[in-house]
């Protein structure tokens, strides 16, 4: 699926969704490899829930506070942090990003897990949509 985008984030936004083992890493190794021979300015990020909204996961499920609701919203702040000190400043130098994970995790995440869409429909338009997305 290809969208074009156009404005101030000018880079290209690659993302790589999937189950774990699902071979998501391994393309993206061999993509940067490719684009790097070119060689083109690019960056593998990966969304991985950072130390402090863990600690806090962490600390509400021992006293069995945490619901599907408060998750998520903490997931969805973690990747807020990660889309506007990473993901964007690298578009915006009009680097080449490959996403190991981005939004549509925590979308199914959410689904799954029987927590509200509404955060993540709320944070979807605000966000850069990919310009290419392998599933």
């Amino acid at each position: 699926m290809a969208q074009v985008n156009s404005g101030k984030d000018s880079g290209t936004l690659i993302v790589f969704e999937g189950l774990s083992g699902s071979g998501k890493s391994e393309n993206i190794k061999k993509l940067q490899t490719h684009l790097d021979a070119m060689p083109m300015k690019n960056a593998v990020m990966e969304w991985n829930s950072n130390k402090l909204i863990r600690r806090i996961v962490r600390v509400l499920q021992n006293k069995k506070l945490l619901t599907s609701n408060i998750y998520s919203l903490l997931q969805w702040m973690g990747f807020l942090v990660y889309y506007i000190t990473k993901i964007k400043p690298l578009l915006r130098k009009k680097y080449i990003v490959i996403a190991d994970r981005y939004a549509f995790t925590g979308l199914v995440r959410d689904a799954v897990n029987g927590g509200s869409l509404f955060i993540g429909k709320r944070i979807w338009p605000l966000i850069r949509k990919p310009n290419l997305i392998f599933f």
